[in-house]
């Protein structure tokens, strides 16, 4: 059961306002329809505006007085607008304040909700009022229905009110109505606010898990599952079940083990019970046991749905590529092609479309795009994505301006992705037009694309130093996640902007979300790169100790770096012993802190004593060891790691270990040697290895050196003077020590 809810600036207050009629997505409409059905006793199966004409036909409505009609046609009959202002018109035309044709008024009202049309509605509520029907259940629940359908949540809610008694019916039409105009929180609340007197059907369940999936709300989800544990509501797997929408609540709230229990415990399972479970190990990274239910499927000669492929190429696409993956991809994608699936399924195509791209498989995906009969922004963004994260940015910005669909979240999000690669900011202030115009427009109501957006923006315009239109967006967001804080956050503590991010940390007190851990972590990498912050590293050390939550892990990690680099590596060495569980990177923290301070002697001693309690060294632990040698002149102790990493610990040497040792043979006169490396560089060396390499020929006043070291930094930095103005300090600095 797809619900629907707004992102855009929706205020909890108990006065919720209007949204626009326009803004009524097709999905929630349905559900406002399903949840009178039984009352209505409409077929699932059939289409709405079928419901309209068999309704009227099934219930014979009596004929109209009034011969003076304007068409031949039935009230009760389907039909466009224009045909239902003519029923309504009819209507009124024959109705006395007396008396009131209800079955008629009835069908009109579903028919205005189904066609969203307000006027017609209000008319219709009009006459209810005026002919005394407003006591009457089942019409003025249609009341609620017309007016949820149209985006009038608050005549809705008026109307909800004024029903008495209310029967079941009642509350689940409000409900949806709150669900579909952009308020899960509150159709959730007015769930558990539902007559305690008043048996809950399986759509009073499915729409209230519904709203907790969307809500992430597990506490509301497993208090309902426990009011229906042990009923009949929980052990059947057919369509429509509340068993399934237990197995969607638990997946999209990330609970896949829990939704197995529900799974295991359920009868009659339909492809929709299994499609669901597989979809619920596929969004929480069990790809491997998504595939095995899959083939479990397979084995016990379950049809295969659309859905059903979708789900298990997503889980696929979430697995790391290995042969027996990409052979088991390409047989699901063959089977969807003899289901007669490909090319015509839009959604099969562009779920195989992002698997392949996921995998950097470019030129399948590419094939299967252009095969495609259709495309939608979905089939765009996974192409899009594709050629952004096998480095092709120029390539998925082509794309982008072809695309002939609106797009949408998922595409801006990669189309930054290509701008960040380039530092394109002329095409990202395309994408933040788009990205106003989707929040005028109404796109991802549920907000929840929406906040990626802004975090992704956020990041680029901090990337490419445009701090102003990074903190614009921030502010102008209405909605912000943790996430949103931290980028902010992370921003301008990784840019040095040291005050900012911490004048941001101490704001987000009165959000209640500076216990987050990758929060802290932000606000301690700040502390650590600030001047004069270590007072202030040391009160969010105390907050943490205060507020009961021992530092370990990753923010454990952040504390020991911050210490170190604050330059107090007693009080890093403190923290660091009292780690009951230490990683590799809280060796390495630790380690960087003496190596910082010239303490190289303790660094490779603490380098002993991890290799001794069986952790290796990464490639970062050997950067630090390596800084350190090059700050002490260490030579050989420098040769010795360098070796070391790639004979004993088979660690690919980086480009910033070459750094480290071009460094190290520059300071220590070894120009040659260090030339020489740069120039056997893979891939190249970049400008920095060619600026060290100039520094040390600086150092040691060697001109030869200099100038071959010049032309290598011309060469990586086509168009700078940097390598000339660089070439003429050495020579400067040359002739002033002639002269002398």
């Amino acid at each position: 059961m797809i619900l629907q809810s707004d992102y855009f600036g929706v205020e909890r207050t108990s006065q919720v306002r209007a949204m626009p009629r326009s803004g009524a997505p097709e999905q929630s409409r349905s559900l406002l329809m399903t949840v009178c059905r039984q009352k209505l006793e409409i077929p699932k199966s059939e289409d709405a505006m079928e419901h309209s004409a068999k309704f009227a036909a099934r219930d014979k409505p009596r004929k109209l007085r009034d011969q003076h009609s304007c068409s031949s046609t039935t009230i009760g009959s389907a039909g466009g607008l224009d045909s239902l202002r003519c029923d309504v018109r009819r209507l009124e035309d024959r109705s006395n304040p007396s008396s009131l044709d209800v079955e008629a008024c009835g069908v009109l009202l579903r028919r205005c909700a189904l066609h969203r049309a307000l006027e017609e509605g209000k008319r219709l509520h009009r006459q209810i009022v005026a002919s005394r029907e407003s006591c009457n259940t089942f019409l003025v629940n249609l009341v609620v229905l017309m007016y949820g359908s149209c985006g009038r949540i608050h005549d809705a809610l008026q109307a909800f009110h004024s029903i008495d008694p209310r029967n079941a019916h009642s509350w689940n039409i409000m409900i949806a109505a709150f669900s579909q105009n952009g308020h899960p929180r509150e159709a959730l609340d007015l769930y558990w606010k539902m007559d305690p007197g008043l048996s809950r059907s399986s759509v009073s369940y499915c729409a209230a898990l519904g709203l907790c999936a969307k809500l992430g709300a597990i506490a509301d989800g497993r208090k309902i599952h426990e009011s229906v544990r042990g009923t009949v509501f929980e052990s059947y797997g057919g369509a429509g079940s509340v068993g399934i929408a237990l197995v969607n609540m638990y997946g999209k709230c990330a609970c896949p083990d829990d939704a197995r229990i529900v799974f295991d415990k359920l009868r009659h399972r339909s492809n929709v019970c299994w499609n669901a479970m597989i979809s619920a190990y596929a969004q929480n990274q069990r790809g491997s046991q998504a595939i095995d239910l899959f083939r479990r499927m397979d084995h016990e000669g379950m049809d295969f749905t659309a859905i059903t492929f979708v789900s298990v190429i997503d889980a696929c696409a979430k697995e790391k590529l290995s042969a027996s993956r990409e052979l088991l991809a390409r047989q699901i994608h063959a089977r969807a092609a003899q289901r007669g699936l490909l090319p015509g399924d839009v959604i099969v195509g562009s779920a195989l479309v992002n698997m392949y791209g996921k995998w950097g498989m470019i030129r399948d995906a590419q094939a299967l795009f252009d095969s495609m009969e259709r495309r939608n922004c979905f089939t765009w963004s996974g192409m899009i994505a594709a050629y952004a994260q096998i480095g092709q940015p120029r390539r998925a910005l082509e794309l982008f301006r072809s695309m002939d669909v609106r797009p949408n979240n998922v595409t801006l999000i990669s189309v930054l992705d290509a701008c960040t690669q380039l530092g394109d900011a002329a095409t990202a202030k395309i994408v933040r037009e788009l990205f106003d115009r989707s929040r005028e427009e109404g796109v991802d109501r549920d907000g929840t694309g929406a906040i990626t957006l802004g975090n992704a923006l956020i990041n680029f315009y901090a990337k490419v130093g445009d701090w102003e239109l990074a903190r614009e967006i921030f502010e102008r967001m209405p909605r912000k996640s943790v996430v949103t804080w931290t980028s902010m956050l992370s921003a301008y503590a990784r840019n040095g902007h040291s005050a900012q991010a911490l004048e941001l940390f101490h704001r987000m007190e009165g959000f209640e979300l500076q216990s987050h851990p990758v929060t802290i972590i932000s606000a301690l990498d700040a502390c650590a790169d600030g001047a004069g912050s270590l007072k202030e590293g040391r009160r969010i050390h105390q907050q943490l100790l205060q507020s009961g939550i021992k530092p370990d892990g990753a923010v454990a990690n952040a504390v020991i770096s911050m210490y170190g680099k604050s330059g107090s590596v007693s009080e890093a060495w403190e923290v660091f012993a009292a780690m009951t569980d230490r990683s590799v990177v809280s060796w390495t923290s630790i380690l960087a802190a003496f190596a910082e301070h010239q303490s190289i002697d303790e660094a490779f001693a603490i380098q002993r004593m991890m290799c001794q309690e069986g952790m290796d060294p990464d490639d970062v632990t050997f950067i630090s060891l390596l800084f350190a040698c090059s700050h002490a002149g260490k030579l050989e102790q420098g040769r010795e790691v360098f070796l070391a990493m790639v004979a004993d610990f088979d660690t690919r040497p980086m480009v910033e270990h070459y750094r480290c040792m071009v460094d190290l043979l520059a300071r220590t006169g070894r120009l040659a040697e260090a030339e020489e490396l740069v120039r056997r560089m893979p891939g190249g060396a970049d400008l920095v290895c060619w600026s060290t390499l100039l520094n040390g020929c600086k150092l040691h006043d060697n001109e030869e050196h200099a100038k071959r070291a010049a032309d290598g930094l011309s060469v990586a930095t086509p168009g700078s003077s940097g390598a000339f103005v660089l070439l003429a300090q050495s020579l400067c600095a040359k002739e002033s020590s002639k002269a002398r």
